[in-house]
């Protein structure tokens, strides 16, 4: 048989018991909602500073990506335009031999960021040189002294051992015509690529914190301007 007693709720010791704990979660939800606001600010102000600061890494990337291109294109062109001149010489067009090697000396002298300075004819054969060379020297083989003969354009080779400085170079080339107008060889300056690492490595333009990489056709790295610096 069921009395009151048996249905009523829990003896008012039990509940006792449970209040401290009840007040307890109470005060912590007051507490969460209170610092809740703080969290979600802090959280927002997190992720906004991160998208600066790739917005930031970005807008860095491309200007220093920008700046090296057009250092570069700078460099190259100044080469074009040492080139056509060369190719233009009396010795050159003759194949003067002894006035084009002795031209070419100077030029070197003048311009040391470029480690030689030379002619081939038409079979690749070097008859000038701002260096001594072998009389077995030549550029047959060389894929630019092709197309620069097959295009009759100026061509920026790729990365390359040179056979005469046997440093590490990135060859220009540019044919030149006889007096009779025809293609008869070309003309060629290698770039010194080491000092193509130590003019970036010297740049103010790039900050301490930047890596810069300059790769060739292949994807052969040239330059690879960072801590420390490497050439390729």
């Amino acid at each position: 048989m069921t009395t009151i007693g048996d249905t009523a709720d829990a003896s008012p010791k039990e509940s006792a018991k449970s209040r401290p704990w009840d007040l307890r979660a109470r005060l912590f939800i007051l507490v969460l909602l209170a610092i809740l606001p703080a969290l979600a600010i802090q959280a927002y102000n997190e992720i906004e500073l991160k998208r600066s600061r790739e917005a930031e890494v970005r807008v860095d990337a491309l200007r220093l990506a920008t700046f090296a291109s057009g250092e570069l294109d700078r460099i190259v062109e100044n080469g074009h335009g040492l080139l056509v001149a060369f190719a233009n010489l009396p010795a050159v067009r003759n194949q003067n031999a002894t006035e084009c090697s002795a031209y070419a000396a100077a030029l070197n002298k003048a311009f040391p960021k470029y480690l030689t300075f030379g002619a081939t004819d038409l079979d690749g054969r070097v008859f000038c040189s701002s260096v001594p060379i072998t009389p077995d020297a030549s550029a047959a083989d060389r894929w630019f002294f092709k197309e620069a003969i097959q295009r009759g354009n100026f061509v920026v080779g790729d990365y390359t051992i040179g056979r005469i400085v046997r440093k590490p170079i990135l060859p220009l080339v540019l044919p030149f015509s006889g007096v009779e107008g025809s293609v008869r060889g070309i003309v060629y300056l290698s770039l010194d690529i080491d000092w193509l690492a130590e003019y970036f490595q010297g740049s103010r333009e790039i900050n301490k914190d930047a890596t810069l990489s300059i790769a060739d056709r292949n994807g052969v790295i040239l330059v690879r301007r960072s801590s420390p610096l490497v050439a390729g």
